[in-house]
């Protein structure tokens, strides 16, 4: 017969306590058996499971103890299952409240730094190259700030890519902001917009320039003369 529990809701189980009385308690063995059969610490070879099995004064003794070793399990099971939704509930809590903590920081840090749209029609700008001199025009006035710049390049530009810089001279290769975009449009009106971040500009004359990109090779680069205001 197996050892594991039966169960209230067998039949064998009434049998088992019932159809074995054994009043004088012959051949039973010490409680610290029964005890350590309760608690499945005594193998299933054990010749005191077959007196249990056929001792109804025993079986309701080790029922006793086995039962309440279940009942233990399954309230330390019941236990860690609501640790575990715990657990659950307050991850998904930080979760909630690292997106709304994100959502609220970027949107605040998208105001504080709103880009401000500049047009600069270079469509009738002439273009300067190398160290050739310029008319000292600026052809816009940028603010210090995340600039939008939506670009119309000179008239016959080809459409593609196109890489932009601030330079403070045309002679120096740092640049104080890049960016690039893609240029759109038909010979007479070409157009895009690129986003230069002008924000630790220091207020001063300027050149923007313009490098096209094509199958990866950059040409030649243009200079067009901006003011960028500290407004």
């Amino acid at each position: 017969m197996a050892v594991d529990p039966i169960g209230d809701d067998n039949p064998i189980e009434q049998i088992l306590l019932t159809g074995f009385p054994n009043p004088e308690r012959i051949g039973c063995p010490p409680s610290e058996t029964i005890e350590a059969l309760g608690q499945k610490r005594i193998g299933r070879d054990d010749p005191a499971w077959d007196h249990v099995w056929h001792c109804s004064p025993c079986y309701k003794e080790f029922k006793a103890i086995r039962d309440k070793r279940l009942a233990a399990i399954e309230q330390e099971e019941e236990s860690a299952q609501n640790r575990r939704r715990i657990s659950i509930f307050a991850a998904v809590a930080v979760a909630c409240a690292c997106v709304v903590g994100f959502l609220f920081f970027s949107t605040s840090l998208r105001s504080f730094r709103k880009s401000t749209v500049v047009p600069v029609d270079l469509s009738n700008a002439g273009t300067f190259r190398g160290d050739a001199a310029d008319d000292g025009h600026p052809l816009a006035t940028l603010p210090t700030k995340l600039d939008e710049l939506h670009i119309t390049l000179p008239r016959f530009s080809p459409p593609g890519r196109y890489v932009f810089a601030i330079l403070k001279s045309r002679s120096e290769s740092a640049a104080i902001a890049l960016g690039s975009a893609t240029a759109t449009g038909n010979e007479a009106r070409v157009t895009l917009v690129v986003t230069l971040d002008l924000s630790v500009a220091t207020p001063g004359r300027y050149f923007l320039a313009t490098r096209r990109e094509e199958q990866g090779q950059e040409q030649a680069a243009y200079y067009y003369p901006v003011l960028i205001s500290a407004r």
